[in-house]
């Protein structure tokens, strides 16, 4: 008798098992769905929550603009080793804050916020540091006149090809490979651009959700400032000028109308 059970259990073939397996099916797509909705409200939330911190896109631009223009006039152009100091003083406040949020509750809303801004910080800062390595191998190359004067030198450094809607998939694949190997300058300015947004991001969040501790908030303003001055100008948003090690980068005008 025991065996006959023992057959019907492992039987494949076998009703028993096929309600089983359907029971299985039928509870992990039921858990898909309500996480999946799950994760749809606390995006929901977070979108509300942004605009309760930031307004409305225009008061938001608006208020970049004067963000930028009070770093310009009021904190002094660190060096990029103070500037590293200072990111690495924030990236520590950062993971400070999350440990704390995630002791809280890891399936609040707070936690996934914070946790979506902290991992794409992390990962554009990667990507800054890499378009700065291709930028700078560029510009040594550029210490050849004939070269530095050549368009290939011109392309490499600004051009950056647009994808219109109309473009097959083939076509815009191939759009997407030739601007991986040109448009160096664009991509460190606009690295940079992202990599200081988000560092405003996380930590006004953080602030709205009351989990950055009273004796931190000095000490994470002064670094945010540092670090927003070095990245904003690096990104051709304050002055006319980046360096980069031994190099200078100058231009007139508006740096986004180059």
């Amino acid at each position: 008798m025991t065996s006959v059970s023992n057959s019907l259990y492992s039987n494949p073939n076998s009703t028993n098992s096929t309600n089983y397996k359907e029971r299985q099916e039928s509870n992990t797509q039921s858990t898909s769905q309500n996480n999946g909705a799950i994760q749809q409200k606390i995006k929901e939330a977070i979108f509300y929550d942004m605009v309760a911190i930031y307004g409305d896109s225009l008061t938001k631009s608006k208020n970049s603009m004067l963000l930028k223009q009070y770093l310009l006039d009021n904190v002094s152009l660190p060096t990029e080793q103070t500037f590293k100091d200072s990111k690495n003083i924030l990236s520590q406040e950062i993971n400070d804050i999350l440990n704390n949020a995630q002791s809280k509750g890891q399936d609040s809303k707070e936690f996934h916020a914070l946790l979506s801004f902290a991992k794409t910080f992390f990962e554009m800062d990667k990507s800054r540091e890499d378009s700065k390595q291709q930028l700078l191998t560029l510009l040594k190359q550029g210490q050849s006149r004939e070269y530095a004067t050549s368009d290939a030198f011109y392309h490499k450094l600004f051009t950056k090809t647009k994808a219109p809607s109309t473009m097959t998939l083939g076509e815009m694949d191939a759009v997407i490979a030739r601007n991986e190997k040109q448009g160096f300058l664009r991509d460190y300015s606009s690295n940079n651009e992202q990599v200081a947004s988000l560092l405003e991001d996380f930590f006004a969040f953080a602030d709205f959700y009351n989990l950055i501790p009273q004796e931190s908030k000095d000490k994470i303003s002064k670094h945010l400032q540092i670090s927003q001055r070095y990245l904003y100008n690096q990104a051709g948003e304050l002055e006319n000028r980046l360096q980069l090690e031994n190099f200078t980068i100058s231009w007139g005008g508006q740096w986004h109308s180059l």
